[in-house]
């Protein structure tokens, strides 16, 4: 096995939400790679992520969706429960979550822990995430 570890950030969107419990789409990318520790240096492709949160309580939220690095696509689930509460700006959300991502088909796996701030009036996200990666 190969391990990763890369500090990504991504400008985030959102789309309004729906339904009850409330939900959403968020679409991520393409994503400004640094790499932190490397033990496969072939993997500086465009990362991006699509996922939908749904949420659970008045301050937590669970999530699921894609995670393409390269040419791997993982599935991810929310590691525990995601947090949320008003930043320090008016109109500003922050939170943080840690997924499990995982490829089925090679056997890939790791965990991303992402740190955001939402405008709540528009969707948009300043996402940084520490992504740890084994790959085959």
């Amino acid at each position: 096995m190969r391990r990763l570890l890369l500090l990504i950030h991504f400008t985030a969107q959102s789309s309004p939400p729906l339904g009850t419990p409330p939900s959403f789409r968020v679409d991520s990318g393409p994503g400004v790679i640094t790499v932190l520790a490397d033990s496969a240096p072939d993997i500086t492709a465009p990362a991006s992520a699509q996922y939908t949160t749904t949420v659970t309580g008045t301050d937590t939220f669970d999530e699921t969706g894609t995670y393409r690095l390269g040419e791997h696509t993982f599935q991810i689930t929310t590691l525990g429960t995601g947090a949320s509460e008003p930043s320090g700006m008016d109109g500003y959300q922050c939170g943080a979550v840690s997924w499990r991502i995982h490829e089925e088909a090679t056997g890939a796996s790791g965990i991303v822990t992402s740190n955001i701030e939402i405008d709540e009036a528009t969707g948009k996200a300043d996402d940084h995430q520490i992504v740890r990666l084994c790959l085959p």
